[in-house]
């Protein structure tokens, strides 16, 4: 026999030819469809990506193919890998694949030469691979055990084999201080050995930190009495009892696993074997939630009710001459203080940072606290932070703002409270956003929401006036040059014609959209920009970030007048003003200060009008600017009341300004 010889099992043979349909569906893809410049369309899902295929049996398109020369094998390899490299692309982009693994679930094919091939292609799927292997590939080597089958293949790949182990996703950190939204799967292994030496519970606590945890192998099917060793699967290299024995070995692994991942609630955990799990176990039930993948038996089969998950439906086959991959999506998000009870904790700066990172918010911690305590109340969380000084600041990100009362227990008894008076006004705010971003996004732009802004770009904005939810365009150079549109179309016609190609262009399928007008009457008459270059909008978007944090059940903000205890803030409060209003923040109460009647006289100098501006200072600390003798001479007073003569404008508005002497 050539080593690109066909082979078929009449049983299998059979299943494919009944669920070739099955085989051939294809399911809508997930998550946002982005426009990467030159590179063209792609999907961007904020999840993890599962690309799977298994029994590609290379042999039997090799055979089809008739080829007669190793150059005309490689010819079809090479069209293959480009089939499922092309498949590939339509799930990820290159510059946006940190969130993809892709499986490759048995009988690739039977011939080590052909293994080693294909494996070791130049494409960019096999990079982000990790291979199974099934019965087929054991046929080479007659008189080897399993272990040492496996050794030979680790030879031959350049892609990892997995066999008997359970992988750890965990994020790829670069800076152990830093979590950012976009993350990478670093990729950890416990093999067979590692995992039957250790407990069920020393097991959970190393897959505390992981997104995704798979267990994978190839089963075997010494509980399947009608097809197994018997009827030649493996050929000459395994005997029935010896499948038993492997199947049994398996199965003991998999009921460890199983244990380890109870305490593990909310993770992405992922059976892979080449056979079923009817194949190498007697008790044969699917776990709730865990996803089982699986190949062999060419009877493409899928079912995702949410609780019973099985993908066994790209089997390629036989007689498959156009192998593509399928996709599970699945949310990688996940609470690493899950199984905590309510109540307050003590715990370290990395359980904070890691709590950050498994919830994909991004954060920057280098202060540093004595104590930082973690409360949790019917599945929200909220931070806390103890200096050295004794004072308590609330923790958003790496950034803590400081407290008035310094018992924990008052935090944790007002939680409630506060995320009420939060949540009420702030959800429908937060509609009104998803609903211009939802605009952006048809159109082509970006429809990042954060804080008060919703990202068109890089440049342009819309800011959405939490007061009276009006909306406003403007074109920001920096955080200082910015010029303000009433009208959104002049405001992408100027600076961004693309797009404002494109918003025509949904403009004939559709309506107006009302939170995105067109334009009013009085604007089409004055479609310019006007030049704003204060920097007071970030304050309040700031603030309202920290709010918006309740969706990921996470409380940021503390204002103890929204629970009406004002005795126990106001000293607090009057260390704070307003500003006067402007054209983006006309109408906006700062939070944590009471309203100010003052109104500056249209003939008040400017020194006048900057008395009153607050800023937060990287310190963590809110400043205001209470005495102004020129530009490089002002004096602030910080919230903890210590007043700092000789300040620089620049410094204070750039947040520059130190606490210290």
């Amino acid at each position: 026999m050539k080593f690109w010889d066909s082979f078929e099992f009449s049983i299998i043979a059979d299943n494919e030819k009944e669920s070739q349909n099955m085989l051939q569906l294809t399911r809508p893809k997930e998550g946002e469809q982005m426009q990467l410049g030159l590179l063209g369309q792609y999907y961007k899902f904020n999840g993890c990506q599962i690309l799977y295929i298994s029994d590609l049996h290379l042999d039997n398109i090799l055979a089809e193919s008739k080829c007669k020369s190793k150059e005309g094998v490689n010819t079809v390899l090479r069209r293959v890998g480009q089939k499922l490299d092309n498949s590939y692309k339509e799930y990820a982009n290159f510059l946006a694949d940190g969130n993809v693994v892709v499986i490759l679930d048995g009988d690739i094919t039977h011939s080590p030469y052909l293994f080693e091939q294909f494996t070791k292609m130049h494409y960019r799927f096999l990079e982000k691979a990790f291979i199974i292997l099934g019965n087929h590939e054991l046929w080479a080597y007659p008189g080897l055990t399993i272990n040492e089958i496996v050794t030979k293949y680790r030879g031959l790949s350049s892609v990892p084999i997995l066999h008997n182990e359970i992988i750890l996703f965990q994020d790829t950190i670069y800076n152990k201080n830093q979590v950012t939204k976009d993350i990478s799967y670093f990729p950890r292994t416990l093999s067979y050995d590692a995992v039957m030496n250790q407990s069920v519970d020393e097991l959970s606590k190393q897959m505390l930190s992981a997104r995704i945890i798979m267990l994978a192998g190839i089963g075997f099917s010494g509980c399947n009495d009608e097809f197994n060793a018997n009827n030649g699967i493996y050929r000459a290299t395994l005997s029935r009892e010896q499948e038993i024995a492997e199947s049994n070995m398996f199965a003991e692994l998999y009921d460890r696993f199983i244990a380890a991942t109870k305490a593990i609630k909310d993770r992405v955990v992922i059976v892979a074997t080449h056979m079923p799990i009817n194949d190498w176990k007697k008790s044969s039930l699917y776990e709730d939630g865990i996803i089982y993948l699986s190949g062999h038996t060419h009877k493409n089969f899928f079912h995702d009710d949410g609780m019973i998950r099985i993908y066994a439906d790209n089997q390629n086959g036989y007689h498959g001459r156009n192998p593509s991959f399928k996709c599970i999506y699945s949310d990688d998000i996940y609470d690493p203080f899950v199984s905590y009870e309510d109540g307050i904790y003590e715990i370290t700066k990395y359980d904070y940072i890691l709590f950050y990172r498994a919830k994909k918010m991004s954060m920057q911690m280098n202060g540093e606290y004595e104590k930082i305590f973690m409360l949790k109340k019917n599945n929200y969380y909220c931070f806390l932070a103890r200096l050295k000084s004794g004072k308590l600041s609330i923790l958003n990100g790496g950034r803590g703002s400081s407290l008035l009362i310094k018992d924990i227990n008052y935090y944790f008894d007002q939680m409630e409270k506060e995320i009420e008076q939060i949540s009420s006004p702030l959800s429908q705010y937060t509609s009104i956003q998803k609903q211009i971003s939802e605009t952006i996004k048809s159109f082509g732009g970006e429809g990042r929401i954060h804080g008060c802004i919703v990202d068109i770009d890089f440049y342009n904005h819309i800011y959405v006036n939490p007061i009276d939810l009006t909306v406003k365009g403007y074109y920001a150079k920096d955080m200082v040059r910015k010029w303000v549109y009433n009208s959104i179309p002049a405001l992408l016609e100027e600076h961004s014609p693309v797009l404002y190609k494109n918003y025509l262009h949904m403009l004939e399928n559709q309506s107006p959209n009302e939170l995105v007008p067109f334009a009013t009457n009085d604007e089409s008459t004055n479609p310019a920009g006007v030049e704003y270059f204060e920097t007071d909008i970030y304050r309040v978007s700031r603030d309202i970030s920290k709010m918006q944090k309740i969706h990921n059940n996470v409380l940021c903000y503390w204002n103890d007048n929204i629970l009406g205890d004002k005795d126990k803030y106001i000293e607090y409060a009057k260390r704070r003003s307003t500003r006067k209003n402007s054209a983006l923040t006309e109408g906006v109460a700062v939070p944590n200060a009471e309203n100010s009647n003052h109104e500056c006289n249209k003939g008040a100098s400017m020194k006048q009008k900057y008395l009153g501006i607050t800023r937060v200072m990287k310190c963590g600390l809110s400043a205001t600017l209470i005495g102004h003798i020129n530009y490089k001479n002002i004096t602030i007073q910080f919230e903890d009341g210590f007043i700092k003569h000789g300040v620089r404008m620049d410094q204070f508005m750039n947040g520059e300004v130190s606490h210290d002497n």
